[in-house]
């Protein structure tokens, strides 16, 4: 059976081709002696003088010049297969996708309360019913917000003309906002880099299971938000909870953790396949 060559030349690798092929393209001048062969059972790539049996068997010359005579015919045009993987792929697009979201979600609102003034005897009686609200929560409120905003809310059912106070925490005030945004260009930075900087693109699947893990460790701080946060109501008077904040980071850490898991097994299965065949610069 006929040995099958690759050769590489500018940043791509072309082949399977026989040995034959070589030689021709050697003898139009579409290959130099200087440039990089592999085959099955060699140990890297090697420039083609240094190959005894892909010598050429017709004069050399330099490319653009007519074939010799001697060698009548059209040049063989050998099949090209790049070897560098795609830029883009289904678990880029949900990585950059989930990247997007972290850092939309730093601007976005994540928990927040509104007090409303009593207006009827009912909503009198009703007042003690939300200073046991915020007692039960007082620890919550020390460790999220301001004494200054449990004073105001204290105002609104105590003080005449005081009709209400309400305030949100953005994703800038809490870890888990702060986190995914930094998060958010940790993850992107890869895939820019790997759309310019052709070969890092077999090694981005490493960067890709990274983003899984940011993934995953956004996904438990979105269910402690979602589960851990105070809530409760007292209609008409006085409501807290969390707004989109913690359901977007929810949405955002699946996208990172699903696009980086399927990036990176792609990215393991063409690694295995020998499918990432760069070698050094032709010298």
């Amino acid at each position: 059976m006929a040995a099958e060559w690759y050769y590489y030349q500018s940043d791509t690798r072309y082949g399977p081709v026989e040995s034959e092929q070589i030689q021709q393209l050697l003898g139009t001048g579409q290959l130099r002696p200087s440039d990089l062969v592999w085959r099955n059972g060699m140990s890297g790539w090697s420039p083609i003088m240094s190959v005894p049996e892909l010598a050429p068997t017709a004069p050399l010359h330099r490319f653009g010049e007519p074939p010799p005579e001697s060698r009548p015919g059209p040049a063989y045009t050998p099949s090209i297969r790049r070897t560098a993987p795609p830029a883009f792929g289904i678990g880029k697009i949900l990585l950059l996708a989930g990247a997007g979201l972290c850092f939309i979600n730093f601007f976005l609102p994540w928990w927040g309360f509104s007090a409303r003034e009593q207006t009827t005897q009912e909503d009198q009686r009703r007042v003690q019913e939300v200073f046991k609200l915020i007692q039960a929560n007082s620890q919550w409120y020390e460790r999220r917000i301001s004494h200054e905003h449990g004073r105001k809310i204290e105002q609104v059912y105590t003080v005449k003309g005081v009709t209400g106070h309400s305030s949100s925490l953005m994703g800038w005030n809490t870890g888990a906002g702060l986190m995914g945004f930094i998060f958010s260009f940790a993850v992107i930075a890869p895939i820019i880099v790997a759309i310019f900087v052709v070969p890092f693109r077999a090694w981005v699947w490493i960067a890709s299971f990274v983003a899984a893990l940011l993934g995953l460790i956004l996904l438990i701080f979105s269910m402690l938000w979602l589960f851990g946060s105070t809530g409760g109501s007292v209609p008409g008077l006085f409501w807290q909870g969390v707004i989109i904040g913690p359901w977007i980071c929810l949405v955002a850490s699946l996208l990172l953790l699903a696009g980086g898991i399927l990036d990176g097994i792609f990215g393991v299965i063409r690694l295995a396949r020998g499918s990432r065949a760069y070698a050094p610069a032709p010298y």
